[in-house]
């Protein structure tokens, strides 16, 4: 049986020290540091273990799931708070205990957002209190603990952790600079070695179609193969329904008049007022900005023009002056 005591002799092995402690109170300086700095590293190690191999990983094997019902919080952005559990390190969700358990990650579009928070309150209570904030009444918890008897450590992590140790102590107990370097590197090599051991890996199915690729290629169906064709697919989806409806026909462009002009009922010469009443374009009151047909191909008048279309002038320019 491998005790914490144990853990610190094998640092101070590493450290080149001929001394062993028997219990953090036996009265050496070593014991006193070992004391002094085991649970700092111990709970840093196992919330962050930072590391070239993993710069924002989470441990697999201290995962503990615990539930419970969460009281009312005076929380501004969450409806309810509980308690963190004593034996949390790092909390990694939060679930709602009544639903069922969540989807696959990698068959949804869109991830959620986080589905709590963490700060202080009093969970019903009457002394502020480390606690969870949350919108779901009954929760379940997925967090690192730190009550994993040593013998079920995982020997990688055993080891980087009293490599860790090791690293932190050195200097208060006064070892020289080259072997505090070398500690520190192999501390870390052994730390990015744990998380690497410990990770694991997902392995997606090619048989299975993502939610994302079927929006894609909705057209196509589950199950079918993506092919090559030159036929349209139906489009306009209802919601909730399995087949597309069929849309009605519609012309790719507008019918054309003569000369390639829309027919918009007005007749050559003739333009819209606000009234909807048609006056010839020649008029020097019309509408501004409209487009007729006269002895020019098209005419209009704007506001910074002087000169209108006028297919009756004598002079047979088809303009004049206003």
């Amino acid at each position: 049986m491998t005790t914490a005591i144990d853990l610190c002799n094998r640092a101070m092995m590493r450290l080149g020290t001929q001394s062993n402690i028997t219990a953090f109170d036996d009265g050496s300086v070593e014991a006193s540091v070992c004391a002094a700095y085991y649970d700092d590293v111990l709970l840093s190690l196992l919330a962050h273990p930072a590391s070239f191999g993993g710069p924002s990983y989470t441990w697999q094997w201290p995962r503990c799931v615990g539930t419970g019902t969460a009281v009312s919080s005076d929380s501004p952005l969450w409806r309810y708070e509980i308690l963190l559990p004593e034996d949390s390190v790092r909390v990694l969700r939060v679930d709602d205990g009544k639903t069922v358990k969540p989807v696959d990650q990698r068959m949804k579009m869109f991830d959620q957002r986080n589905s709590f928070g963490e700060g202080m309150g009093k969970a019903g209570g009457p002394v502020l209190r480390p606690v969870i904030l949350t919108n779901s009444q009954t929760v379940s918890v997925t967090y690192i603990t730190k009550s994993v008897d040593i013998d079920y450590w995982p020997p990688a992590f055993r080891r980087a952790f009293w490599l860790c140790l090791a690293s932190s102590v050195a200097t208060t107990l006064g070892i020289d600079g080259n072997t505090i370097a070398a500690v520190e590197q192999e501390a870390s090599r052994e730390v990015e070695r744990a998380c690497l051991a410990d990770q694991r890996v997902d392995v997606v199915s090619t048989e299975t179609m993502p939610d994302w690729l079927g929006v894609r290629f909705s057209g196509l169906g589950y199950g079918h193969h993506i092919h090559q064709t030159s036929n349209t697919l139906d489009a306009g989806y209802i919601a909730g329904g399995s087949q597309p409806p069929a849309p009605a026909a519609a012309p790719y462009a507008p019918p054309m008049g003569k000369n390639g002009v829309i027919p918009t009922g007005l007749e050559t010469r003739d333009i819209a007022e606000g009234t909807y009443n048609y006056i010839p374009s020649d008029v020097p009151d019309g509408r501004i900005g409209i487009l007729t047909i006269g002895r020019s191909p098209v005419g209009w008048r704007r506001p910074y023009h002087t000169v209108t279309i006028n297919p009756t002038a004598s002079d047979k320019t088809g303009e004049y002056d206003r």
